[in-house]
């Protein structure tokens, strides 16, 4: 098998692409490249601020029966050196991390986020967030814990949520050392896994934000789709969906899920929604949950999401003269 992947590896090569109006390239990263590791907790981020270096990080995850615990090894590329070094990034001791055992071994990366300074984020919509200083010479994992409810049985997790995923009601970003969370609470228990049934599609959306460096989560807004208005008159035929015969806002034809934070400090949710899972045509609504607008909305194709699951993700775009926020697919 390891020659397989080795013989493999030969036909693939890595590149970081960087953006910018006069200045964007690619970068070839070095070889050789790591063997092992995992693709969705991969991260890119700056050496430094105010720097056009970067590195690139590869961890590799490796489970050991006999101790119990995870083994996490950081393969990191710097683009100052163009070269790779591999280090093991050791377990925190606070008493968040100590008492989520249990959570750290089932704990599976589902996005990666960058903080700041060399922080990254790997996020586990399930069970939290574990938080590593990558280009630290001697790296730490800690656990960060969400605000929300966990799964009931963290024996049985493997069994009850493999094939679930909690994306279409719950969203975890990072950014500026600021963690915040949305949930949506549905109306209905049944609206979203039952729509043909269900005939409340509103929602109660709460937000929480938490430092990187505390330990506290705070609550942030709590919005009802009943309380949600909008003044734009061109929505009704932007979005038909969403308004009756009278043009008033109603939340009774489609079904909304999938929440999408912002990353700027705008208090914005992007929500899908849906008349069914087979229809051709869905919509990404922006959601101001302070003024408590319907901003605005646009069609997309939904053929290839999956139980209302977004296929774009927020990003930030880096580089020595400040950060540009935006969204990815």
């Amino acid at each position: 098998f390891s020659d397989s992947v080795n013989c493999y590896l030969r036909f693939i090569d890595y590149f970081v692409y960087k953006a910018g109006p006069d200045f964007a390239s690619l970068h070839l990263l070095a070889r050789p490249y790591p063997s092992s590791f995992s693709p969705n907790m991969a991260a890119i981020l700056p050496v430094s601020d105010n720097s056009e270096d970067f590195a690139v990080v590869f961890p590799h995850v490796e489970y050991f029966v006999l101790e119990s615990r995870k083994h996490y090894t950081l393969h990191i590329y710097r683009s100052d050196t163009n070269d790779w070094h591999s280090q093991v990034a050791c377990i925190a001791e606070d008493n968040e991390t100590r008492n989520a055992r249990g959570k750290l071994l089932l704990h599976n990366a589902m996005s990666v986020a960058y903080a700041e300074k060399g922080i990254i984020g790997w996020i586990d919509l399930w069970w939290g967030i574990l938080l590593c200083n990558v280009l630290d010479k001697k790296p730490i994992i800690r656990f960060v814990p969400l605000p929300v409810p966990e799964p009931c049985d963290a024996s049985e997790s493997h069994l009850t949520f493999e094939n679930l995923t909690p994306r279409p009601h719950r969203h975890v970003t990072i950014f500026n050392d600021l963690i915040k969370c949305v949930e949506l609470d549905f109306h209905v228990q049944d609206a979203f896994c039952n729509m043909k049934r269900a005939k409340d599609y509103g929602w109660i959306a709460k937000t929480w934000t938490r430092s990187i460096y505390s330990d506290v989560w705070c609550d942030g807004l709590t919005i009802d789709t009943s309380e949600i208005s909008f003044t734009d008159s061109s929505l009704p035929n932007l979005l038909p969906g969403m308004f009756d015969e009278e043009n008033n806002l109603t939340w009774k034809k489609l079904t909304s899920a999938g929440p999408t934070l912002s990353l700027l400090d705008d208090n914005v949710i992007y929500i899908m929604a849906n008349e069914s899972m087979c229809h051709p045509t869905a919509y990404v609504l922006t959601v101001d949950t302070k003024s408590l607008k319907l901003e605005s909305g646009a069609q997309c194709a939904p053929q290839k999401t999956a139980w209302f699951e977004p296929t774009y993700e927020p990003c930030v775009l880096f580089s020595s003269f400040g950060t540009t926020s935006g969204t990815r697919p």
